[in-house]
């Protein structure tokens, strides 16, 4: 158990609601920062519970950066 930056830019699709990774300068794209510890873990579920702080306030970027580090939210 640790802690984990992710440092990925965003952006977000017409529909408003739709974010997505992106290469660091693309156009349309802004920063985003976001602090990740696990703080619990659950194997009959296979589920990890974590506390996530916001360096930046992306709409969806807790979601989004968790889903690019290839684990989504539940």
């Amino acid at each position: 158990v640790g802690d984990h930056r992710c440092d990925a830019w965003l952006y977000e699709l017409r529909d408003g609601v739709t974010v997505k990774t992106a290469a660091p300068g693309a156009t349309g794209a802004k920063p985003a920062v976001t602090h990740l510890r696990a703080v619990g873990y659950d194997a009959a579920l296979n589920t990890t519970l974590i506390m996530a702080s916001l360096e930046t306030g992306r709409g969806h970027q807790i979601r989004a950066h968790v889903s690019a580090l290839g684990h989504p939210v539940v």
